[in-house]
């Protein structure tokens, strides 16, 4: 039946295409970085956006519309493009723009480009394609000289709906809620914003990939750190890009966290496929009554795609196993290197999850000073874990420990990554998943050092872009965040990508944020 379904999608996509082909060349759509293109445009009848004349220079957030409703049959058809203003006044000032879906359907693409003397418009950039099938768009854009210069969206087939669109001046873009609850929906909603959108289907069809929305998403304590650790890292490595990190009360599953559940499923539900919510801990740590929130939820599915699964143990110890043991049965499997982390420490823990996903790894937890029983237990059942990457010094996990795993019957290859302190520890990580995994150097994700629930959220954000997480002192940027992009930034022939910022102001100060973002100057 989805066979069957795909091939009468790719049929009425490939006819779409047929029809609007002369339009869209008319148009000048597909016009290379640098050649000149007509502007050709329907207006708008919600919003005067659509010329070069009309082109306001926008604030940090706004909303837009796309109206490009008509019927693309005949050879006249003109898409509705919506275009905003930039103005340099030096060589090289970059842009973070970041446009996402929030209702209708419809995808886009994004250029920047800049009038010719002719009066046409030459393309410069185009958006990169970060959060890959989803119906959004990321681009760094850099003024190649002093002047005005235009970025313009413009819909790929017929459709209509609503956009937010983020200008950052600057290399950063904050990612954040009013609360650590919404900052984790924040998260989800920018690698997954094409929730209830058939046009993305469509093209997720054409691409034979097998899954358009995330598979599920992991639920985690919002206010306790103990089960969650290892479940950062499960989420960023599960196949096709991960899932996202939500949050939630002991005993009460917060509405916002329940509403992105609810879109994400939903998105699933267009191929047909399951969504899984995974439960981090016992009941001790996340009560029956959030999973009975849930159960009702999954039970309202008349076609049975959602399921709820809790992975929970008697300790922390035995669920960061569960969540291995998960892991390692999954279609891709696991790697041959596990990441040992402290278990009663967050710090190290959260700076590893992403280098963890890289490595196709599990997180697996210790005490200070002995290997847990449970852990010990899980390394004995996978022998194809012959390294062990441990988090930290030894002042968190003790050289005994590292002892024990390189003895035998454990005989493990043992390497450890530490620094004088979590900043400094996070760096190391991060630069062993760029010399040793191949992570992307160009852009990192940024939270907090001194608080863990932001740092949950954004770790399978590597999935996406490739790049690892480094963490900050909250007043002002920690001095390895600075040496990290000094040392492993964009360079000639690299591509840039976005610095994230996640979670607000109380958590990586406003000073914090704009030394990162200003530090393209």
């Amino acid at each position: 039946m989805h066979r069957t379904r795909r091939a009468a999608l790719v049929t009425v996509f490939a006819l779409l295409l047929a029809l609007i082909a002369p339009a869209l060349a008319g148009a000048g759509t597909a016009s290379s970085a640098g050649t000149p293109r007509p502007v050709m445009i329907k207006p708008d009848p919600y919003e005067p956006d659509d010329t070069t004349a009309t082109a306001k220079v926008l604030p940090e957030y706004s909303v837009h519309t796309i109206d490009n409703s008509s019927s693309p049959m005949g050879g006249h058809f003109v898409p509705d493009v919506d275009m905003f203003k930039l103005t340099a006044e030096d060589t090289g000032t970059p842009w973070c723009i970041e446009a996402r879906q929030l209702a209708g359907y419809f995808a886009c693409i994004m250029t920047a480009s800049e009038v010719t003397s002719s009066g046409a418009l030459a393309q410069l950039d185009t958006s990169i394609g970060l959060w890959g099938l989803t119906i959004g768009n990321t681009m760094i854009f850099r003024a190649p000289h002093p002047g005005t210069f235009y970025v313009s969206l413009e819909p790929v087939l017929f459709g209509n709906g609503v956009y937010e669109l983020k200008v950052t001046k600057g290399l950063a873009e904050r990612v954040a809620g009013d609360n650590r609850y919404d900052t984790a929906a924040e998260v989800s909603h920018l690698m997954w914003p094409n929730a209830a959108n058939p046009i993305a289907e469509l093209i997720a069809q054409i691409e034979d990939t097998s899954t358009l929305g995330p598979a599920g998403c992991v639920l985690a304590r919002g206010d306790d750190f103990a089960d969650a650790l290892a479940g950062s890292a499960f989420a960023g490595m599960v196949p096709h890009l991960g899932m996202p990190v939500l949050l939630t009360g002991r005993d009460q599953l917060p509405s916002v966290t329940m509403r992105e559940i609810l879109r994400l499923s939903q998105m699933r539900l267009w191929t047909h496929q399951p969504f899984t919510v995974y439960i981090l801990g016992s009941e001790t740590a996340v009560g029956r009554g959030v999973e009975d929130e849930l159960r009702m939820f999954e039970a309202d599915d008349l076609v049975g795609l959602v399921h709820v699964v809790r992975l929970g143990g008697r300790n922390r110890f035995e669920t960061a196993t569960r969540i291995a043991a998960l892991e390692a049965s999954t279609p891709i499997g696991t790697g041959n290197t596990a990441f040992l982390v402290n278990g009663f420490a967050f710090p190290d823990a959260l700076a590893a999850a992403p280098v963890a996903s890289r490595a196709r790894g599990p997180v697996l937890m210790t005490r200070r000073l002995a290997l847990p029983f449970e852990t010990k237990a899980f390394l004995l059942a996978h022998p194809e874990m012959h390294n062990v990457v441990v988090a930290g010094s030894a002042s968190v996990v003790a050289s005994s420990v590292l002892e024990e795993l390189a003895a035998a019957p454990l005989s493990r290859n043992v390497i450890r990554l530490h620094g004088a302190d979590r900043y400094k520890t996070a760096l190391k990580l991060a630069e062993f998943g760029v010399d040793k995994l191949g992570m992307n150097s160009e852009g990192m994700q940024v939270v907090s050092g001194a608080t863990f629930a932001d740092g949950l959220s954004a770790g399978p954000m590597s999935a996406f872009t490739g790049a690892p997480l480094l963490l900050t002192r909250p007043s002002s940027l920690s001095t390895e965040v600075i040496g990290f992009y000094e040392e492993y930034g964009p360079g000639p022939g690299r591509r840039e990508l976005p610095l994230y910022v996640v979670g607000g102001p109380a958590a990586v100060s406003d000073l914090a944020f704009d030394q990162l973002n200003d530090y393209w100057r």
